[in-house]
């Protein structure tokens, strides 16, 4: 089980990777931080949390909104 510090640290560096590379699949995100998809599904409700504002496109890509 990830712990919610975890999923907090994980949920900031999604923000840092989106803010250089937008639109990334959730399985890209995983790749590029180095965690698991479920990891990157569970810290995805932080970085809301965190303040970011989220945006899913058509193809499943996530990006800032603006």
């Amino acid at each position: 089980m990830t712990s919610q510090s975890k999923l907090q640290e994980v949920a900031q560096r999604i923000a840092d990777l989106l803010t250089t590379q937008p639109a990334l699949l959730q399985t890209e995100i995983a790749q590029a931080l180095g965690e698991h998809d479920s990891t990157i599904m569970r810290a995805l409700p932080w970085a809301e949390a965190l303040g970011l504002r989220l945006a899913e496109d058509e193809e499943g890509r996530i990006s800032l909104a603006d």
